[in-house]
């Protein structure tokens, strides 16, 4: 059993309570975001959370949120594609916050 499997065992049922995607869900679209963005989301933006199938995908910088807001329906086939049409219903594109 690999670390990510022991994590996703001992925290899935606390993270399907809150509505959040199982674990290696989110990890498989950060490790592939890059092929599943596209040239217009890639470099400027990464997933964050993926909750009651609403992935949340922050960008930097603030003023690209409504061009990619635009773009959600092509990101959302791509996505579709690879993890299957009942992983991902929608997209929210929200500014990066400073930290």
């Amino acid at each position: 059993m690999t670390d990510l499997q022991r994590l996703d065992a001992a925290l899935g049922p606390t993270l399907q309570r809150l509505g959040i995607a199982p674990v290696e869900i989110l990890l498989g679209l950060e490790r592939e975001w890059d092929d599943l963005a596209g040239e217009l989301w890639r470099g400027r933006s990464k997933p964050v959370v993926l909750r009651g199938g609403v992935l949340f995908v922050e960008v930097e910088p603030p003023t690209v949120v409504r061009l990619l807001e635009y773009a959600t329906g092509e990101l959302l086939q791509r996505i579709d594609a690879r993890f299957g049409e009942a992983v991902v219903g929608s997209v929210r594109v929200v500014a990066r916050r400073e930290r």
